[in-house]
């Protein structure tokens, strides 16, 4: 009890919290790796060694400098996410290649030590949405210049009709890009709608951010962008003074219209059209033979999977049965589940499955404590869960949704863990001591035999 009264001591209130140097080299890492994994190869030609090891050293120093702090965080961890982390480290065991899997490994284990390294360094109110915006929007910046100067690899120049003329900018494909957008989309949106930056910024970063989303014609991420945009406008700015009986009714919609226009997208034609104003066949690229092709290769091994990383890029000889069902070279499954199973088992996707479910609870406990943050990290999750359906993120080192899904749980946390820091400094109210039980009636009564009769009132 002596250890938490001095940890909630030396840990400052978020309002009056100023960077110090372990948070300004945590920030730095942390926008650091965000530009490692979105920015693609041919651009940053460096190795694992190279990339990774000085960020996941620098975090790693960081999160030592708070150990203590890290001690009380890991309480309102989600011990989901530490599980299946776990579990993708020790899928190295039964892969083909273990040294593949063990390196893969380490970087998504290093995105959640990067992740702790700026959660624990600098409680500045709202620092992980400006941060995000930033940097997402530097490369969104990026990107427009990379097309316009260099379109013969700022723009995809294949045949393919979902790739022809689609821009990819800095990152590795043309969906990467379409998944920063959508992510900058959410964030610039929740500060306006929040009032943390001007109209004219907000709506800048806004502009900028939907432009090259309709560069890189990826559609299921421009669906989603401005249905999750939509809630978040719905928390904060309600244009109607609604109950709350209807504000849970319509949240409710929203939660079971958004997986349903999802999969009618992606997995049946009925919502062709809007796919094909973006060029695209009525099935989205056929996603569907993929997926079928691919349940066919996880009842090969139900349980624990391929391990992490060691089905595609011809590790595994699945890759090359799915190619023949498929009928053209596809490289990944475009479903971040099917992906989980295939490669971590029905274990590590009973994991995983328990991860999200923690952090809706956990959501559900931010909704209580900050509407603001709520409305903030709420449909940035929902984002990142649907657009894994029409594709591969999770677990997969050089993913967006991957990355921002890590950093939001781990700043969900560190809400949780912040609140519970600020309620326990606070001095428990004293009540005055109370009479003892029934004395105040026993007055009464007392009074009441004292007093003269009415009848002899004259």
């Amino acid at each position: 009890m002596e250890n938490n009264s001095r940890l909630i001591a030396t840990v400052p209130d978020g309002a009056r919290a100023r960077p110090g140097i372990m948070a300004w080299s945590a920030a730095a890492v942390w926008t650091t790796g965000f530009g490692f994994t979105v920015v693609a190869s041919d651009l940053i030609n460096l190795r694992f060694r190279d990339q990774w090891l000085p960020l996941l050293a620098m975090s790693a120093l960081v999160v030592a400098a708070h150990y203590r702090l890290l001690l009380v965080l890991l309480r309102y961890a989600n011990p989901g996410l530490l599980l299946v982390l776990g579990w993708a480290l020790f899928s190295a065991a039964w892969s083909a290649v273990p040294g593949y899997a063990v390196t893969q490994a380490i970087a998504v284990v290093g995105v959640a030590v990067i992740a702790s390294a700026f959660a624990l360094a600098g409680w500045q109110p709202d620092r992980f949405a400006l941060r995000l915006a930033g940097v997402a929007t530097v490369l969104i910046v990026a990107s427009i210049f990379y097309a316009v100067v260099f379109p013969e690899r700022g723009i995809h120049s294949g045949t393919d009709v979902s790739l022809l003329n689609s821009w990819r900018g800095v990152t590795v494909q043309k969906n990467g890009l379409g998944q920063l957008c959508a992510v900058g989309t959410i964030v610039w949106t929740y500060l306006w709608a929040a009032r943390k930056v001007s109209t004219w910024i907000a709506v800048l970063g806004l502009g900028l951010s939907l432009f090259v989303l309709l560069q890189s014609r990826s559609s299921t991420s421009l669906m989603l962008a401005v249905l999750c945009s939509a809630g978040t406008v719905a928390l904060l700015r309600p244009p109607l003074n609604v109950g709350p009986l209807l504000r849970r009714s319509i949240t409710g919609a929203i939660i079971v219209l958004i997986p349903s226009a999802t999969y009618l997208a992606v997995a049946t034609p009925y919502l062709g059209f809007i796919g094909a104003f973006f060029g695209k066949d009525m099935t989205f690229s056929g996603r569907v033979q993929i997926w079928e092709a691919l349940m066919e290769e996880i009842a090969l091994h139900p349980w624990l999977g391929t391990g992490l990383s060691s089905f595609w890029g011809e590790m595994d000889a699945g890759e090359m049965r799915v190619r023949a069902i498929v009928g053209w070279p596809v490289r990944d499954s475009h479903n971040g589940y099917i992906t989980v199973a295939n490669e971590l088992g029905l274990i590590g996707l009973s994991l995983f499955f328990a991860f999200l479910i923690l952090h809706c609870v956990a959501l559900r406990r931010l909704s209580h404590i900050s509407r603001s943050q709520y409305a903030l990290h709420a449909p940035l999750f929902a984002y990142i869960v649907l657009a894994n359906t029409s594709e591969s993120g999770w677990f997969f080192p050089i993913s967006i949704t991957h990355l921002v899904g890590t950093y939001v749980s781990v700043e969900v946390s560190r809400l949780l863990l912040e609140h519970g820091l600020r309620r326990r400094r606070q001095p428990e109210p004293r009540t005055p001591p109370t009479a003892p039980q029934f004395a105040h009636l026993a007055g009464a009564r007392a009074v009441a035999d004292t007093a003269p009769s009415p009848r002899n009132i004259e």
